[in-house]
């Protein structure tokens, strides 16, 4: 991985991270993910009635695709004055 692609891995990473998303609260997570793709030039972005984000790029050649599918809701941060560090920082 090049070191402009780890920062910027990190980075948004670290922004999924910070945005507090409870399951039925995925709004920023998902608007943060939106703008991401957008960035990274994908040719279209939505969100579905589910709140799913789906991100197409349409590829110059047929061949293999690739899909990536993960969680964007997290459990409540019980207790926050509890933990060691922010649960969200």
């Amino acid at each position: 991985m090049t070191d402009e692609l780890e920062q910027r891995t990190l980075a948004l990473c670290r922004e999924l991270v910070r945005i507090e998303s409870p399951s039925g609260g995925e709004r920023g997570v998902a608007e943060a993910v939106g703008r991401a793709m957008t960035a990274l030039g994908y040719d279209e972005v939505r969100v579905d009635e589910l709140g799913t984000v789906l991100g197409v790029r349409h590829a110059a050649r047929s061949g293999p695709a690739l899909l990536v599918d993960a969680h964007m809701d997290v459990v409540a941060a019980t207790e926050p004055a509890a933990w060691r560090f922010p649960p969200f920082a």
